[in-house]
């Protein structure tokens, strides 16, 4: 399947110059990759209380979009050229961008290197994997119990990432080796591309 089929929503708050170059970014990348204008949509988060303000964000497409696969992007990030993934209807969500970073079990932050597990020649099936930059959810379960273990931590600054790793076990969550996405060191100060412009073997 190709990449562009997809529906594809990108969060940017897009309240200062910061974040509407970002959204100029987003849409540019997009369009330049080949996504269709109508399969595009820009959700406009808030900013108050990072990070429970991208957690409300994910909280609000995922109920849009309970019945239909739906690619969530960052506004960070950059375009590999990988185009072409295999589509697996019982897999619950596919990442599209990679992370070397594991979530911690019951702390609010990263825990160690990664651990993934083979599932076929182009895909692995994820344990605890960090980063939200670039995934396929596909399963109302699945999205359903992201929603839920944001909302049974909501006002406790728990990063959304850290707390979807410890699905992950629960869920078949598969990641593409050669990702489409990462999170671009054009727009972070950090180590975000470090830890993202990977690959798995």
């Amino acid at each position: 399947m190709k990449l562009q089929e997809l529906k594809v929503v990108y969060i940017c708050p897009d309240h200062d110059d910061k974040y509407r170059a970002r959204k100029v970014h987003m849409e540019a990348l997009l369009i330049r990759s080949g996504f269709p204008s109508d399969r595009i949509e820009h959700f406009k988060s808030s900013t108050e209380n990072y990070p429970d303000c991208l957690a409300k964000a994910n909280i609000e497409i995922l109920t849009k979009y309970m019945n239909e696969p739906v690619l969530i992007l960052e506004d960070d990030v950059e375009f590999t050229g990988v185009e072409e993934f295999d589509m697996i209807q019982e897999a619950d969500a596919i990442y599209f961008g990679l992370s070397i970073a594991a979530g911690h079990p019951t702390q609010n932050h990263a825990d160690g290197p990664c651990r993934h597990i083979p599932f076929s020649t182009s895909q692995v099936r994820i344990q605890n994997m960090l980063a939200t930059h670039a995934i396929l959810y596909i399963s109302p379960g699945y999205k359903q119990a992201v929603i839920q273990t944001i909302l049974d931590h909501m006002g406790q600054r728990h990063h959304t990432d850290v707390l979807m790793s410890r699905l992950h076990p629960h869920f078949l969550i598969l990641a593409n080796k050669c990702p489409s996405f990462y999170q671009s060191a054009l727009f972070n100060a950090g180590s975000e591309e470090y830890y993202t412009k990977i690959t798995f073997t």
